[in-house]
């Protein structure tokens, strides 16, 4: 728990809006203002005498940030420059009756105050007889404008010739801006010294000074810059006393309260404003990152919401700015640290961690090339023993190493023994050799316990693609496909197509690596197209048997069904031709199972010869031997009268080898040894029959 005070000199408020029934004593935008002149009854007073005033024309071009903006009142020590001359300048407001003055008697105006090199500030009325010091400061407070309310009722002393001024000191130490100054008479008092007294992951326990005699108070809340009563705020709260819990806020965030007195009948006080953010909630959602770039303010002291360091040596900076002039790894933001500095931890948020899960916690860094010395490595911390531990895999730069200047990945595996809340930390020093670190872009992820359960799927070569990840179930998700026979087969992550590989069986694997280095396997059965061949046909004669494949060119997948003109399923492609001539359609359908089928067509010409002729009985006494054979067929013929012709072709019907007359009488010898292996049709005709064989060559 933290406490949170808002309190700068004495009795200080901010205020963003006026009430109505507020009496204006002065009001002064500086828009009427010009140069070195200011606006009309205002004193540009030069107490030193150097010369060096407030100016109305920003000379050193600062930049404005609402609610300042142009034209403002400027003392710009650093523009003036290092002349040697002490600085010594107020910038006077008309003067204004303080003794018929009732009501408490309010202060305020817009600021942004850079001190880097020395400069002071003062704010000062006039009580009838002397300055009296109401503000003052020697520091930047933050990195933004300021809007400032004091109670200076006390410090008029009811003067009538009552005057506030603005008094810059130093010399060549930066500058001042001034905008918005009202002086105003109020009816209802508004509350002072409004704190955070504690802060928990979604609530904030609020406090305040009363001041007047009101029993209401009005809260709004919101984003960090919304203006109250606009409809801009969160959520709106009354509260009864001057001690509030305000509750429902997100853990890890920044707010803007803002607290009024309400005296009643709609008579309010000043809006007070007090800031702060709620603690940090453990974070329990992965995968996690951070790349710095959603940060509102940079530099030393800024850290990104829920980040810490241990010395507040690691700054926040953008490329391009007076820190590194070096791009980030991401983006422009990033967190550095100077080796001279010392050593200093970079905390990250907490995290929610589970006892024998593997988590992978990864970011960027480089440094100045060409040094060695750095000695910086990632621990983590158990936030609920306190205690810091070494990882195995945490090292990342050692004393005698010469980093690249170039952003490099380092990746720490981490297994917590015991459940609980954890935080990383990247740990640096050095011995001053070097010049900077830089870290960029982190992340946490959980790691699964394996990459995957095998899998397996048949697949058709070219039904087009299929995904990976069906096939195997995945257990981590840091990982990637690859077949190395042919990596193009892989589209798309995880898109495999198989018309890029030949048929058979693949194996394609899923590989993790980092803190999780495994493989599961998609083990892939690839089926070439089912191919019923070319259509073709045959010629024949009435009761001619004949092979219905001879028919068919091309590549032919056997053991299909054939189908007669009728579509009835034949019991093989045998068949006998009929008694009448003509023309009829014989359909071939095959397939694998997993491809689909594929169709081809016979069409058999019957003409009117008769094969039950003299030539039947010719062919009744043929005998072909051995089928299969390795290469020698032998044709044994006891039919003595006349000879055949001989046509061999193969199963995409080109010509093996023809010859007339070659086939006589006893037995004949084919040498088919030089051919390659498969299957061959053996066709022996005369004029007036014709019958084919189908030989296999082993």
């Amino acid at each position: 728990m933290k406490k949170i005070y808002l309190l700068l000199g004495c009795s200080l408020l901010l205020q963003l809006t006026n009430k109505l029934s507020a009496q204006v004593l002065v009001s002064e935008d500086f828009s009427s203002a010009t140069g070195i002149t200011p606006p009309t009854d205002w004193t540009n007073n030069d107490i030193e005498g150097g010369g060096n005033v407030w100016r109305f024309n920003n000379p050193g071009g600062r930049t404005l940030t609402l609610p300042v903006s142009d034209p403002a009142a400027i003392f710009d020590s650093d523009e003036y420059g290092n002349d040697a001359i002490a600085e010594d300048a107020a910038l006077e407001t008309p003067l204004f009756d303080a003794s018929v003055i009732t009501n408490p008697i309010f202060l305020s105006f817009d600021q942004y105050f850079d001190a880097d090199f020395g400069g002071a500030i003062f704010v000062e009325v006039w009580d009838g007889s002397s300055w009296i010091e109401v503000y003052s400061s020697f520091s930047t407070s933050n990195n933004d404008p300021e809007h400032i309310q004091l109670d200076i009722t006390a410090d008029l002393n009811g003067a009538s010739d009552a005057q506030v001024r603005f008094r810059w000191m130093g010399d060549y130490s930066m500058y001042w801006i001034l905008d918005n100054v009202q002086i105003e008479a109020v009816t209802c008092t508004p509350i002072s010294d409004l704190m955070i007294d504690a802060t928990g992951t979604n609530s904030f326990d609020l406090s305040w000074t009363i001041n007047g005699s009101e029993t209401a108070w009005d809260i709004e809340y919101g984003t960090p810059g919304f203006v109250p009563g606009t409809g801009t705020e969160l959520g709106t709260e009354s509260a009864g006393s001057n001690a509030f819990t305000l509750n429902g806020l997100n853990p890890g965030m920044p707010y803007d309260i803002y607290v009024r007195a309400n005296c009643g009948g709609g008579d309010e006080s000043f809006w007070t404003l007090v800031s702060g953010v709620t603690d940090c909630a453990p974070i329990t959602s992965l995968p996690w990152t951070e790349d710095f770039e959603s940060m509102p303010d940079l530099g030393y002291g800024y850290f990104q919401t829920c980040w810490s360091s241990t010395e507040n040596i690691w700054f926040s900076d953008y490329d391009g700015s007076f820190e590194i002039g070096v791009p980030a790894y991401s983006g422009e933001n990033y967190m550095a640290m100077y080796s001279w500095n010392g050593a200093d931890t970079l905390w990250t948020p907490e995290f929610q961690l589970t006892a024998g899960r593997k988590y992978e916690f990864k970011f960027y860094f480089a440094t100045e090339g060409d040094y060695d010395g750095w000695n910086a490595e990632v621990v983590s911390l158990n936030t609920q023993s306190g205690v810091v531990g070494t990882l195995p895999t945490g090292v990342f730069i050692t004393p005698t190493e010469v980093p690249d200047d170039n952003f490099t990945s380092h990746i720490t595996c981490f297994t917590p023994t015991v459940s609980g809340i954890y935080k990383f930390g990247v740990s640096a020093d050095s011995d001053g050799n070097p010049y900077y670190l830089q870290v960029d872009d982190f992340s946490l992820i959980e790691r699964g316990v394996s990459a995957g359960t095998n899998g397996s799927l048949t697949v058709c070569q070219t039904e087009g693609t299929v995904d990976l990840n069906d096939i195997i179930v995945k257990d981590d998700e840091m990982g990637s496909w690859t077949f190395a026979p042919n990596p193009s087969a892989i589209v798309n992550d995880s898109m495999f197509d198989p018309q890029f590989v030949p048929a058979g069986v693949m194996t394609v694997n899923y590989i993790t690596e980092g803190c999780l280095q495994d493989t599961a396997s998609a083990v892939i059965t690839i089926y070439p197209a089912s191919s019923a061949g070319f259509d073709g046909s045959i010629s024949a004669c009435k009761n001619n048997p004949i092979d219905l494949y001879s028919g068919l060119g091309g590549t032919v997948d056997f053991g299909g069904d054939w189908y007669d003109p009728m579509h009835n399923l034949l019991p093989g492609s045998q068949i006998m031709t009929g008694n009448f001539p003509g023309q009829f359609n014989y359909e071939y359908i095959t397939g694998n199972g997993v491809c689909p089928d594929d169709t081809a067509g016979i069409v058999v010409t019957v003409s009117n010869c008769n094969w039950l002729s003299v030539e039947e009985m010719a062919f009744q006494e043929m005998n072909l031997y051995p089928n299969p054979s390795t290469g020698i067929v032998f044709i044994e013929s006891a039919f003595t009268e006349g000879t055949f012709s001989l046509e061999i072709t193969d199963v995409n019907g080109r010509m093996i080898e023809s010859g007339d007359n070659t086939i006589s009488a006893g037995t004949n010898s084919v040498d088919l040894s030089r051919v390659e292996k498969g299957t061959y049709f053996f066709k022996l005709s005369t004029e007036n029959a014709e019958k084919i064989y189908r030989v296999v060559i082993q």
